[in-house]
């Protein structure tokens, strides 16, 4: 100890906090907050189906009528999917296009969290790096969608709203659980890109 100092130790609940924060979801997190940033930074590039599906969404907001007013193949929810960034985008009066981004990061982020929750369950029987793998492998498939220019079509979305019920269903099928609001949302989301 230096003269003129002194040190307090560590508390054991500091301690035992400061050892339960998971590095794997950490570095998870981190991924996304690097998108959010490539968001931040090239805020209008788009897909040109997500485009047209955000253009639709936003002249919904106008009263426009799907299949009527404009005319599609795609199951009308995308259309409804899309008056979300649209709506939130003229309310800030902003571009909808960065606002469709963050969304889409926003699911990412809904389903990175729920993937955390399921691979801690005993029974997927998973060690903390290959939970952690998972995790990074999860963010990089967003990570190369974005980068291909891909990232928010219906068939993206559709895989980032089913991956966690894959995964609750492989944990069900191991004789585990999880609470019955948690199961059914996340029953319910794969239906939300493709009716």
């Amino acid at each position: 100890m230096i003269r003129g100092r002194t040190s307090t130790p560590m508390t054991g609940m500091a301690r035992r906090s400061l050892a339960s924060i998971d590095p794997w979801l950490v570095a998870a997190l981190l991924l996304i907050a690097v998108a959010a940033i490539g968001v931040w930074r090239m805020p209008e590039r788009i897909n040109l189906d997500c485009a047209m599906f955000l253009q639709m969404g936003d002249a919904i907001w106008d009263g426009a009528v799907p299949y009527r007013d404009f005319v599609d193949t795609n199951m009308p929810l995308i259309f409804y999917l899309n008056v979300i960034p649209a709506g939130i985008a003229r309310m800030c009066n902003v571009s909808p296009i960065p606002v469709f981004h963050a969304c889409v990061l926003l699911l990412v982020l809904l389903t990175t969290l729920e993937l955390d929750v399921l691979l801690r369950k005993p029974r997927l029987g998973m060690f903390a790096a290959r939970r952690g793998l998972t995790l990074l492998i999860w963010v990089g498939f967003y990570l190369l969608a974005d980068y291909h220019g891909e990232a928010g079509q219906r068939e993206h979305l559709f895989i980032i709203l089913y991956v966690p019920y894959l995964f609750l269903r492989i944990l069900r099928h191991r004789g585990g659980a999880a609470p019955a609001g948690f199961a059914a949302l996340l029953g319910s989301k794969p239906a939300w890109a493709f009716c």
